[in-house]
């Protein structure tokens, strides 16, 4: 690792924290960093290997970055990228002060939410909370002391948590990556970006087809753009809801393209995409079914489907965990060996944790999250309960990415609600639901996390032969980096225009909606209900069938995968992209072959690039022009 890549990666990980907060709560610009494809990382790396580096070569060819220096630049970028938005940030800051400002007379929080929340996990400064949703009087400064203690215990706690997921990483990359040989496909396209040619300009940068996808995404979203601007361009529509019986009362399906899915798409293994769109469909089908019967087993979970489907599907995502587990048995076995027998057929000396050093940070992350649900609101039992599953979460949603390369996957049911639901809210106590509510931010409304882009990270790593310990520091770094980054620049623009003006769900969508459903929780009790056990166990036993046919018949065409993530918010958007990625790639191999669809591929790689460079230049010229409401449907 050189000094200059890592001073590199620090900044662009500054960028990627600082400008999606822009983007996002400021100007409502496109999102790049609220999805496991990570586009901010796709759009510097574009922006440094075509642009950057062939002046420094032109300038002088040692004082270009190697593919190593590109390769770590993008892992820190990659990891900054599961922070500020979705991933995190901008659901903890606004979900802390919301609870008091949107507290009211009418809606009981004083009495019922209130007196339950530790006062070191939340701002309770309350001028200091008013101001930051409505905005500073003129020469007033920014009230920082309001939030020092709830900054340093979400730090304390993310930080290590942080430190657990890299951890889970290293202990499964070569399972994942070498005894499963799995796709890893977010990972194909920077990889061809990287490669070393021996000319100015990277060979990859040179192909025509690349130019021929990436002109067709670039143009259409910014047309879509510029309409913004000048009202006489053609309205050019990618997508739409289709919705089925009087008023869509019987379910909505989304039919739309999106250029970066279909390229991703296209990558996959066709049995792995037709599972995509298959059961998405096969959800949607009960969804009308269950909605024409009138089925209804109590309201939808937070952040969760109707019941039955949000069940069924957990059903299948659990059994998907445990056959992933199982499979790695004897990956894990020679783990446990060479941590407590030193056991040498295993080799750890490349990794960026020894085993030791990250079955530490398991056991680190996992007690340390008993310890902060047990002083949040749950008893210890469901805290073991809930930090178990939590794990198990985010070990499913990053295998299942890692292997399809979906860039959007939630987990059906939050792990929070999921224990709520396991043990029944009332045995747990109304402190539970409030815990419950406090683990959203980093385990509900998310869709991407540092397990799922320090997996990806670790994999381009191995391809350009980064090895050792900096690699750990290096993913550590840009967590944190983007953390503090993202953190000031939520607080600064709130306080500079208000939070109740800022754009996104997060700021005055979030709080209500998370508090109000835990306060219904605490008002009416629920036991455990055998409605949504029957629904998790059927979708168990189909996802452990699934697995049999495919076991038992060698050519059977559906994977079992779809069954566990893809009628999930909002997974369901992009179910259409999935189909025509599945639609072209089998035409292509029955007409053309191997060799046509290889030829092919840099056609798809020019369609994620067109559309992540499009929506991130649109993000900067928007912001100058000082445009607010403008932005695309990628990530």
């Amino acid at each position: 690792m050189t000094k200059r890549a890592f001073i590199l990666g620090v900044i662009f990980s500054i960028f990627v924290g600082v400008g999606e907060i822009i983007w996002v709560a400021w100007t409502s610009g496109s999102p790049m960093t609220n999805d496991h494809s990570a586009g901010a990382s796709i759009f510097f790396l574009f922006i440094l290997c075509l642009f950057v580096n062939p002046v420094l070569k032109k300038i002088r060819k040692n004082s270009a970055l190697s593919s190593s220096e590109l390769t770590l630049i993008f892992i820190m970028m990659l990891v900054a990228c599961a922070i500020p938005s979705w991933g995190l940030v901008m659901n903890l800051i606004y979900l802390i002060a919301g609870v008091h400002y949107f507290a009211t007379p009418e809606n009981n929080w004083f009495e019922i939410i209130i007196p339950k929340i530790p006062k070191y996990l939340t701002p309770n400064d309350q001028q200091a909370i008013k101001f930051f949703y409505e905005g500073l009087p003129a020469g007033v400064s920014i009230p920082w002391n309001a939030w020092v203690q709830p900054l340093i215990a979400w730090t304390l706690f993310i930080l290590v948590l942080s430190f657990m997921m890299i951890s889970i990483s290293v202990i499964f990359r070569k399972q994942w990556e070498e005894n499963e040989a799995l796709l890893y496909p977010l990972m194909i396209l920077p990889s061809e970006m990287i490669k070393e040619g021996k000319g100015i300009i990277s060979p990859f940068f040179k192909d025509r087809l690349m130019w021929l996808g990436f002109s067709i995404s670039f143009i259409l979203n910014s047309l879509i753009v510029l309409r913004f601007y000048f009202p006489l361009v053609p309205k050019i529509v990618l997508g739409k809801w289709i919705g089925f019986g009087p008023g869509g009362a019987l379910g909505w399906l989304s039919i739309g393209l999106r250029f970066e899915i279909l390229g991703i798409a296209f990558l996959l293994s066709s049995d792995i995409s037709l599972s995509i769109w298959l059961f998405t469909l096969f959800y949607f089908v009960e969804e009308v079914i269950f909605n024409r019967i009138g089925l209804n087993i109590g309201s939808p979970d937070a952040y969760s489907l109707a019941v039955p489907i949000a069940y069924q599907m957990e059903g299948a995502f659990l059994v998907f965990i445990l056959f992933s587990l199982w499979i790695s048995r004897s990956h894990l076995k020679k783990v446990f060996n060479r941590i407590f027998k030193n056991d040498t057929s295993i080799d750890d000396s490349g990794e960026a944790l020894t085993y030791k050093q990250a079955f530490i940070g398991l056991i680190l992350g996992f007690l340390f999250t008993v310890l902060w649900a047990k002083m949040t609101g749950f008893n210890l039992l469901s805290s073991v309960y809930f930090s178990v599953v939590l794990i198990l979460t985010f070990i499913g949603i990053t295998k299942i990415v890692v292997q399809t390369g979906t860039a959007y996957c939630r987990p059906p049911i939050n792990p929070g609600v999921f224990t709520l639901h396991s043990f029944g809210s009332s045995r747990l106590g109304s402190g539970s639901a409030v815990s419950c509510a406090f683990t959203f931010p980093y385990a509900g409304d998310i869709r991407t996390s540092v397990m799922t882009t320090s997996s990806n990270g670790l994999k381009i790593a191995k391809n350009f032969n980064l090895r050792g310990r900096f690699l750990f520091w290096a993913i550590f770094t840009g967590v944190l980096v983007s953390f503090i980054s993202s953190v000031i620049t939520v607080i600064v623009i709130s306080y500079k225009i208000g939070g109740i003006n800022c754009w996104g769900w997060q700021p005055v969508g979030m709080p209500p909606y998370t508090f109000n459903w835990a306060k219904e929780m605490i008002l009416h009790y629920q036991n455990v209900d055998i409605r949504r056990i029957g629904f998790l166990l059927l979708g168990g036993f189909l996802m452990f069938l699934l697995y049999f046919l495919r076991i038992r018949f060698v050519n059977f065409p559906v994977h079992p995968i779809g069954m566990a993530f893809t009628y999930n918010v909002p997974t369901q958007w992009v179910w259409f992209s999935f189909f025509l990625g599945w639609l072209f790639k089998s035409m292509i191999l029955k007409y053309g072959g191997v060799s046509v669809y290889r030829k092919l591929l840099p056609f798809f790689f020019g369609l994620i690039i067109g559309a992540f460079f499009s929506a991130g230049l649109w993000n900067i010229i928007n912001f100058f022009t000082h445009q607010q409401g403008i932005h695309l449907t990628v990530t």
